[in-house]
């Protein structure tokens, strides 16, 4: 393909594929080859481009620095460190003098992780000569920007001391400096501008102070009560002098005491300081508003995010077409349906025995063929269902989590079932706060794994399809099931799942042998007719049997809200892995991928069984020990996965895989019932009055209600995580 696109453009190399190839092999639509093209357009000028790294960078923007009227005002370079960048205009530099360092508006400072290869950190003010008819308030202005890797007081200082030293010619005493609580950034603005009153931003104190209770666990309730009277309207931020200081900050010492030691200690010793001297002072002092936050320089850090494209777009700026199936989607399954009924079909029918049936084929065949390497990470004693359990879980498997020079983390997948992820992401919620990376669990992206997923569609399969009441009709799943013995098999999936899956593996191959034989003519699946190309008559025979069976699309009630699209919500290396790396093959041979949320229920199981031994003595020396056994010592973790685990994933242990006689069974008994013969006055079913076999939506407002929904949840969940 990238052969292809450096001679034609993405329409003609789109056609010529799709001319050339069948819909499981060729392209699936036009954006993968407009997006095969501008990743191999970016491959390029990655490794022949001339910018190769930052050092290449570093050397253009020195020149700059050369250059009349450039930004680009010093690059300071130390032995050890990454060099760093102090960027600003003579126009930003006028307005600290007349506009800032008089205090008619604050100058906010925050830092932006990774905006490129290194941080930013941003100045940022009002321009209060100006009015913004579209808000009616002072548009914000950027000021001074700083490019730096480190984030010490000394790298810090650098910055502040050359901005100090352009302002030495005015008075800033009445200048305001707000920044968070950074505390080597809190040193270095006090450093440089001594005589400057220095603010703290009132929400980053309070999502710290949030974060400490959290931590220790304080109830929501008394974590409320606390942050209220703290941050709220009558709280300690809006204290107006000191005696009222002192007498809500007493309350607030007597209700900590009670609650949290911990939380104490950092209020006494920390907290209560901090927003004396750097909020309250200050507001009473010179006039300010109270609660100041630096969202100003936040809201420039996300502007300029955007205008480099870093950060994704929300969910409801695209169009949704991946939310909702389009109709490349069915033409895929119905495919891929073709190919299973083919393998059914040598399977059970002795006429096509000697044919062979082509394997569905991906991007990542050969890596899914190789045996996977299974690691017990062992077991953690924690409540899973608790915020504090997951996060301390999460805790636990972030010291796995691999980490850039910068201290930011390489993001890996943290697999789980939906309700697992629903609680990683409260815990990642909870930790947003925090002051690093690494605290705010950013390594681990919560993913809904396989296993349940595929028994959430058994029961949607269940509930559609599977109705008790329908017992004394022949041919439904439920006669078929008493008839046949499958009696462990219930409604509910999860409390069967292996006899389910048997359930439906063998109502699946008997039906498509039964349709098969009506069309050969044919009363058993043990007959040989005579059929000159048995390949061709294959494909013929498959293609018709899924066409008899398949429902009727309702495209338009789909296409009507099709309305954003979650393609590039996630890092492109992520969201492969989403897709692809969510199995383990436990025996190294094709066809035997497993979803590793079903190889840890085996471990989870495994470690049942031996901690049984203990006969009701869990202490952490009895957890551990039976942690180390799991699929370890005793037990051979080769064995136990190929031997139980890949076995029993796909069959329960009465079953045995070759339906043979049952299906020949089933023949003998509905071949006389026409169930595929349609019916002009109907096929009257109890239980199934309703049922209509197609797809299509019901009610379209209410799913477009509940897919924004969805989409602005993750839009504020991605904010708040970023």
């Amino acid at each position: 393909m990238s052969s292809l696109l450096k001679q034609k453009k993405p329409l003609e190399v789109y056609n010529e594929l799709t001319n050339k190839n069948d819909i499981l092999s060729g392209p699936r639509n036009k954006d993968q080859i407009r997006n095969k093209k501008k990743n191999d357009k970016k491959k390029c000028n990655q490794t022949t481009g001339h910018i190769k790294n930052i050092a290449d960078n570093i050397a253009q923007l020195e020149q700059l620095t050369l250059t009349d009227g450039s930004i680009v005002r010093s690059v300071i370079r130390e032995q050890g460190k990454t060099p760093c960048i102090i960027l600003y205009t003579d126009e930003q530099i006028t307005d600290l003098k007349n506009i800032c360092a008089s205090g008619k508006t604050i100058v906010g400072i925050d830092k932006t992780f990774n905006l490129c290869d290194v941080h930013v950190t941003v100045l940022s003010y009002k321009q209060v000569s100006v009015i913004d008819p579209k808000t009616g308030d002072h548009p914000i202005f950027l000021g001074p920007m700083y490019l730096h890797d480190n984030s010490d007081f000394k790298t810090y200082a650098t910055f502040f001391n050359h901005i100090s030293t352009l302002l030495a010619d005015v008075d800033t005493t009445h200048m305001v400096i707000g920044s968070d609580e950074e505390k080597s950034m809190v040193n270095a603005i006090t450093h440089a501008f001594p005589t400057a009153t220095h603010m703290l931003c009132t929400r980053h104190i309070r999502q710290n102070a949030k974060q400490k209770l959290v931590d220790d666990a304080v109830g929501k309730k008394d974590r409320d009560m606390l942050l209220n009277k703290i941050f709220g309207e009558n709280g300690l931020t809006s204290a107006n002098d000191t005696v009222c200081f002192d007498e809500i900050s007493d309350e607030i010492e007597q209700e900590t005491e009670k609650l949290s030691t911990k939380f104490h200690s950092y209020y006494t010793k920390k907290m209560k300081a901090n927003i004396k001297s750097k909020v309250c002072d200050p507001k009473n002092s010179q006039n300010l508003d109270k609660n100041w936050t630096n969202n100003n320089s936040e809201s420039l850090n996300h502007v300029l995010k955007v205008l480099i494209d870093w950060k994704t777009k929300p969910l409801l700026d695209f169009v949704q077409k991946n939310f909702l199936p389009s109709i490349d989607d069915f033409l895929l399954i119905q495919k891929r349906m073709e190919l299973v009924t083919k393998e059914i079909l040598v399977k059970y029918l002795t006429a096509f025995q000697s044919c062979s049936v082509e394997k569905i084929k991906h991007d990542y065949l050969q890596e899914s063929n190789r045996k996977s390497e299974i690691v017990n990470l062992g077991v953690i004693p924690e409540n899973p269902s608790t915020c504090k359990g997951t996060i301390q879980i999460m805790k636990y498997l972030n010291q796995y989590i691999p980490m850039y020079k910068d201290g930011q983390p390489f993001q890996l997948l943290c697999h789980g079932d939906q309700l697992s992820v629903e609680r990683m992401l409260d815990a990642k919620l909870a930790m947003a706060c925090s002051s690093s990376p690494s605290d705010q669990l950013a390594g681990l992206v919560p993913r809904p794994q396989n296993f349940h997923r595929r028994c959430i569609l058994m029961q949607d399969s269940m509930n559609l399809l599977y109705s008790p009441s329908s017992l004394s009709e022949k041919g439904t799943l439920m006669q078929i099931r008493n008839q046949f013995h499958f009696n462990n098999v219930s409604k509910k999936v999860m409390d069967n799942v292996n006899h389910v899956v048997d359930f439906w593996n063998f109502i699946t191959e008997a039906l498509i042998c039964l349709l098969a034989c009506k069309y050969l003519e044919i009363s058993s699946i043990d007959d040989v007719p005579d059929i000159p190309e048995k390949s061709k008559r294959l494909d013929e025979l498959s293609s018709a049997i899924v066409d008899e069976v398949w429902p009727k699309i309702f495209m338009s009630s789909i296409a009507d809200i099709c309305y954003t699209d979650i393609n590039g919500f996630l890092p492109e290396r992520l969201a492969k892995e989403l897709v692809w790396n969510s199995t383990a093959n436990l025996s190294g041979l094709p066809g035997h991928n497993v979803a590793l949320d079903l190889v840890n229920e085996f471990l989870n199981n495994d470690f049942k069984t031996n901690l049984k031994d203990s006969k009701g003595h869990y202490t952490e020396t009895n957890v551990k020990r039976c942690s180390r056994l799991v699929g370890g010592i005793g037990n051979d973790l080769d064995m136990v996965f190929e031997d139980i685990v890949d076995k029993k994933i796909h069959q329960s242990k009465k079953k045995d895989v070759d339906n043979h006689k049952a299906i020949v069974k089933f023949l003998s008994l509905y071949s006389a019932e026409d169930l595929f013969t349609f019916q002009y006055d109907g096929r009257s079913f109890k239980g199934y009055e309703n049922f209509h076999h197609r797809i299509q939506i019901k009610n379209k407002h209410k799913l477009k209600e509940r897919l924004q929904k969805y989409s602005s949840q993750l839009d504020k969940e991605q904010s708040i995580l970023n």
